[in-house]
């Protein structure tokens, strides 16, 4: 039962992932600006991400690793595109 939910919660988990961090990277890229985002939002994903990952890591749990260090990495990427375009 455990490895059914781990595998629900890792599915969820990776469609925002595959298909939503990487269509607001691809916007903001798109319109070079950070526009219409929270900087709040971006941060606390990155965050949330980057604990839930080093959890996984910590815990050996192969669900939590494959779902949350992708997702560190990709909020990650909004982070800096926030703070590139911020300059520009």
């Amino acid at each position: 039962m455990v490895s059914f939910f781990g595998t629900l919660a890792a599915i969820a988990s990776l469609t925002i992932i595959v298909w939503g961090l990487p269509k607001q990277i691809w916007l903001n890229w798109k319109r070079k600006s950070y526009e219409g985002l929270s900087p709040d939002l971006a941060w606390s994903v990155a965050v949330i991400y980057f604990f839930w990952g080093t959890y996984g890591l910590v815990k050996h749990d192969v669900f939590i690793i494959t779902a949350d260090i992708p997702g560190f990495i990709l909020s990650a990427g909004l982070v800096w595109q926030m703070h590139y375009y911020r300059r520009k």
